[in-house]
């Protein structure tokens, strides 16, 4: 009896190793809604809570017909329910804050459309997503590269790939950093860090009313073509073909208090575009100007919600007719009551201004 004593107790301990493990996990399952996104994981918490909502799509039957991707101009550029409820194609909008096409890319490429397999990605693209003067850009892509959360989602090594699987499979192991440093789930006063975003990763903002003012990530002190911007939207342009995946790109609204609004600027990025257009076979929409006004925005870069509303019903209608295009070059035109058009146009050329802003326009050096 007293051999199998050390049995025994091997049995129990590893009996209540596992009910513990269990608990810990049940626990974990039960408040993990509650719980912040994980502090410093992604280099934006937009990034980490949109990454979550893919991660639960992923493992239900829902396909996804469209990716939107981009910066904030996307995020807050098109409402992706009023799309799929118009269009009757499943999307979700993927777009997040401060990134240029270097990081985009690798973001689209590695997380976001092997993750939902969509069958073409929508790119919300203006000229700071391409331009080569802006320090605020180049940081964010190495950030991005090396933060935790794009290790594990991207897959690199074989234990980046057996971390993303426990991740997949346990809300305690997802939640593990919080657990043992529950200090960091807390900004100050104790409000707890959250980040939460809609359905099909709409982006959730109260209604504004315009300023004239805008952060100037990305504007730097001027605009230079970014030869490494460039390479990039390639990169992904050809990695996409390969995946059978189409690509549309959207010039996104802004209005002239952008501080990259300037004609030689603005000439330039249409002509990138229109080059690279026909070089690629990608079908470009022109929304730049699609506004008469400044009404439809809360800044000179993102539209406010009703307006992110309505072009998202509107690309939607118009959807099959922008993916049977026979011409590389259309344009969303927009009325007072933001109800928009999409038409083919032959060349992809500004149109004499933006919206007029309601301030002097912002210096672009």
């Amino acid at each position: 009896m007293a051999k199998r004593r050390p049995r025994m107790n091997a049995i129990v301990a590893g009996v209540v190793l596992i009910g513990t493990l269990a608990g810990f996990e049940l626990l974990a399952r039960e408040i993990e809604p509650r719980l912040p996104i994980e502090h410093k994981k992604w280099p934006r918490k937009e990034m980490g809570a949109k990454y979550e909502q893919m991660v639960d799509l992923s493992r239900t039957d829902r396909s996804v017909g469209v990716l939107f991707a981009g910066s904030s101009m996307m995020a807050s550029g098109i409402d992706p329910n009023a799309f799929t409820e118009a269009s009757g194609v499943e999307s979700y909008n993927s777009a997040f804050a401060g990134p240029g096409m270097t990081a985009l890319t690798p973001w689209i490429l590695d997380v976001a459309e092997p993750m939902l397999s969509p069958d073409t990605v929508v790119l919300g693209i203006q000229s700071r997503e391409l331009n080569g003067k802006s320090g605020e850009i180049a940081r964010f892509h190495t950030v991005l590269r090396q933060s935790p959360g794009f290790e594990v989602a991207a897959g690199r090594t074989l234990l980046d790939r057996l971390e993303r699987w426990f991740e997949y499979s346990s809300a305690f192991f997802r939640n593990r950093r919080a657990f043992r440093s529950p200090f960091t789930m807390f900004e100050e006063k104790g409000v707890i860090r959250q980040h939460r975003v809609g359905p099909r990763g709409t982006r959730l903002q109260p209604t504004g009313t315009y300023h004239g003012v805008v952060a100037r990530a990305g504007q730097g002190t001027g605009f230079r073509l970014g030869e490494d911007q460039l390479e990039a939207l390639d990169r992904l342009a050809r990695a996409l073909n390969a995946r059978d995946v189409g690509l549309v790109l959207i010039a996104m609204p802004v209005t002239g208090d952008y501080g990259l609004a300037r004609p030689r600027v603005r000439e330039r990025f249409f002509e990138v575009l229109s080059d690279w257009a026909i070089e690629r076979e990608a079908t470009v929409i022109d929304a730049q100007d699609a506004y008469p006004s400044v009404d439809p925005f809360r800044d000179p870069i993102h539209l406010d919600t009703d307006a992110r509303v309505a072009l998202g019903a509107s690309l939607g209608r118009s959807w099959s007719e922008i993916v049977g295009s026979a011409g590389p070059y259309l344009r969303l035109e927009c009325a007072e009551d933001m109800s928009c058009e999409v038409s083919e146009i032959d060349e992809l050329t500004p149109k004499d201004s933006p919206a007029p802003g309601r301030r002097s326009q912002v210096p672009a050096g």
